[in-house]
């Protein structure tokens, strides 16, 4: 994406491959799955399409909503995302993943699901 597109104060390091998406069912079904089960709490592991899908929902709906994901290329692509949509940003977090576990740094992914206020976007 040109940068020319960005908001100067945003610095993004985008992922040079992209995993392939589901169809544009999958999308529909989930899109009803939520609203017809309304969820109140959705905590997503990895950030994707699906994070952009969950956020919009956790906008409009007010469920607490928060993606955790290891990878910052992919936490700034759906944060940019999100930012484009007027969607909260902070609805993404980034916890690396502990060598020694292989799993995320347990006190962060701690951190990173406990539900606090969403700040407003600029």
């Amino acid at each position: 994406m040109p940068t020319r597109y960005l908001p100067p104060w945003y610095k993004v390091n985008l992922p040079q491959k992209a995993w392939g998406t589901k169809g544009f069912e999958f999308w529909s079904f989930l899109s009803l799955l939520l609203v017809a089960s309304k969820p109140k709490k959705m905590l997503e592991l990895g950030s994707g399409r699906s994070t952009i899908t969950l956020g919009e929902f956790a906008h409009q709906s007010g469920c607490e909503f928060v993606s955790v994901e290891m990878d910052m290329t992919w936490v700034d692509k759906a944060r940019l995302e999100l930012f484009y949509l007027g969607i909260d940003k902070n609805y993404v977090q980034h916890v690396p993943v502990d060598d020694k576990l292989k799993w995320f740094q347990l006190e962060l992914f701690r951190n990173a699901t406990v539900p606090t206020p969403h700040s407003t976007l600029p």
